[in-house]
């Protein structure tokens, strides 16, 4: 005859249970339980690890998905103030550059004049020492004219 111990079937409903309930907890049960069943906890239980790290990594690459979206905005943001700054920096230069070329122009003119004023000191000056010295008015007229 065969040995009773022989014909237990591998998988009972305890085994099952042990299996199906995570099998966390190393209970009597457990550690009299056939080895396969023993297994298949272990690979549970390392699957159900395999899991949490999945998720764990998940959660990060979604962080770090999240973090980068956010510095990407602060750089455009900043490349839209850094825009707007030399924009309105270019708009000052221009009106600074206008405002200089104004001055240089009013310059010239004011030199221009002052040139032309001093000339005809000049020659009322020139004017006022020929009469001093006895010279005719049609002869001053003739040597200096206005």
């Amino acid at each position: 005859m065969r040995d009773r111990v022989s014909t237990t079937p591998l998988v009972t409903s305890e085994t099952l249970y042990n299996a199906s309930s995570g099998g966390d907890d190393d209970t009597q049960d457990d550690k009299t339980a056939p080895g396969s069943a023993r297994k298949r906890s272990a690979a549970s239980t390392k699957l159900d690890e395999w899991g949490d790290i999945n998720a764990r990594a998940y959660e990060l690459k979604k962080e770090q998905l999240e973090f980068t979206h956010h510095v990407e905005h602060q750089k455009l943001e900043m490349d839209r103030q850094r825009e707007a700054r030399l924009v309105e920096e270019t708009r000052l230069n221009v009106r600074l550059l206008t405002i200089q070329a104004d001055e240089a122009h009013w310059k010239y003119k004011l030199a221009r004049d002052m040139a032309e004023i001093e000339g005809c000191i000049r020659k009322i000056q020139t004017r006022k020492d020929l009469k001093e010295r006895g010279w005719s008015d049609i002869d001053i007229d003739l040597a200096c004219p206005m």
